[in-house]
């Protein structure tokens, strides 16, 4: 069993060794929400030293796949809840998608007024992909996962800039 630091120094316990971690998809919808709640929040609060928002998001994508891997990139979108399983999920107005065979980085500029940022890491082949996504926002690391994703598998980082309040 090992221990490893993950997003806003959540620290994340491996019950079984790193090679046999497997990322599996599906899974009930509200079996993501405690995660994507964490992830939102380390997002918003991702330790920019000045409190000004973001202005570039840097994706790193480490994988040599035999089938390709998809990235799916958006800085424009939306969270909605569904009505029905009450789940939260990023909405895309507009997404960039990429196949990944081999190493990849791009960078993406964030809106001034909404700085925000979602990247999607998913497997949609067999067999079982060891992949690793990387973001850096303004040069800061604030996510860093590698795992084994099986078919239907996926990584995803939401970020979302929340402005500083003072007082209570």
């Amino acid at each position: 069993m090992g221990t490893n630091s993950g997003p806003a120094g959540i620290t994340v316990v491996d019950r079984q060794p790193p090679d046999e971690r497997v990322m599996r998809q599906p899974f009930p919808r509200t079996a993501f929400l405690p995660l994507l709640a964490l992830i939102s929040l380390a997002g918003a609060c991702t330790g920019i030293s000045d409190g000004a928002p973001p202005s570039q998001a840097r994706i790193v994508v480490e994988a040599s796949p035999e089938n390709p891997l998809r990235l799916i990139v958006s800085t424009d979108f939306v969270m909605v809840t569904d009505e029905v399983d009450g789940g939260t999920y990023a909405a895309f107005r507009s997404a960039d998608t990429v196949a990944i065979s081999g190493d990849y980085e791009a960078t993406y500029s964030l809106s001034v007024d909404e700085p925000r940022l979602t990247a999607l890491l998913g497997n949609y082949y067999d067999p079982v992909e060891l992949g690793r996504l990387r973001i850096f926002l303004d040069g800061e690391e604030v996510y860093d996962i590698q795992a084994n994703l099986a078919n239907g598998g996926f990584l995803q980082y939401i970020y979302r800039y929340s402005e500083p309040t003072i007082g209570s």
